[in-house]
């Protein structure tokens, strides 16, 4: 590095604009200048290895791969629907089966306990033998209390020989074998068939004969 003053200040103007911007007043003494000038010169370059990095790493997607995010996305999401419709109409098959099941499971255990018999009896509106439209209700010879059940939601359920209420004596049996039968209003998924027999014991299994 040349010794003379005035041309090192010029070589060190020449290499600080690009890098810092400063101008002659911020040249520092002779001495001082050769070390000063490499540790500003590294400390620059390693800020700016930095940034240059960093916003590399942050830049956006352009449009063309926005656009490709988008197909490929579409494309996902319309395989996938199918599947998930079929698990959203099963899970309202099973939920209605496990509450009928409940609602029969109560009004026997309540016969037999208390000793009195227990009527279940479907509240459709429309139609005479839709078990799921409007629920259940659980009631009890001279008695004015009444257990109530929720509707099926997006699931239908019919006994199959048309009966619309259920008598448990106080063993805990019904006056005849009850099949009924559970489906998706959609008809896309396998349905539910609880049995009732004679002694009053259920059965809850797949049901194949649903149709949409």
């Amino acid at each position: 590095m040349p010794s003379h003053p005035k041309v090192l200040k010029i070589i060190i103007f020449q290499r600080l604009i690009p890098f810092g911007g400063m101008g002659e007043p911020f040249i520092t003494p002779p001495l001082m200048l050769d070390t000063g000038l490499l540790k500003l010169i590294h400390t620059y370059w390693v800020w700016h290895v930095s940034m240059k990095s960093t916003y590399e790493k942050q830049r956006g997607f352009t449009l063309l791969e926005f656009m490709i995010a988008l197909v490929v996305l579409g494309v996902m999401v319309a395989l996938a629907a199918p599947s998930f419709q079929r698990m959203v109409a099963g899970s309202s098959v099973r939920s209605c089966s496990v509450s009928l099941v409940t609602a029969l499971n109560t009004a026997r255990a309540d016969a037999v306990n208390l000793r009195r018999g227990a009527t279940l009896t479907a509240n459709a509106t429309t139609s005479g033998n839709e078990w799921g439209e409007e629920g259940w209700s659980l009631t009890y010879p001279g008695a004015t209390e009444t257990k109530k059940f929720e509707s099926c939601e997006s699931s239908t359920a019919t006994e199959a020989a048309g009966t619309t209420t259920v008598t448990f004596d106080i063993q805990g049996r019904p006056g005849s074998a009850l099949t009924f039968e559970i489906c998706h209003e959609a008809g896309s998924v396998p349905g539910r068939q609880i049995t009732v027999n004679r002694a009053g014991l259920l059965s809850n299994q797949e049901y194949n004969g649903c149709s949409s």
